[in-house]
């Protein structure tokens, strides 16, 4: 199971995406969240991402 959480965001891989579950976050804070999770695991990977900016250059002509 993979999950990924982001500020808006939340989606669940399971059986290497045989099954998918996404859902929307309203958070009122941002800076203040916190994911609860309950069951049994074997392990527990958690990576930092961060934030890009994607930018469009459009071509003069």
């Amino acid at each position: 199971m993979r999950i990924y959480v982001d500020t808006s965001c939340v989606e669940i891989y399971i059986n290497e995406g045989s099954y998918v579950f996404t859902t929307k976050l309203f958070p009122a804070n941002v800076e203040e969240r916190t994911l609860w999770m309950d069951g049994s695991f074997e392990t527990i990977d958690l990576f930092l991402l961060s934030a890009f900016t994607i930018t469009h250059h459009q071509e003069e002509r």
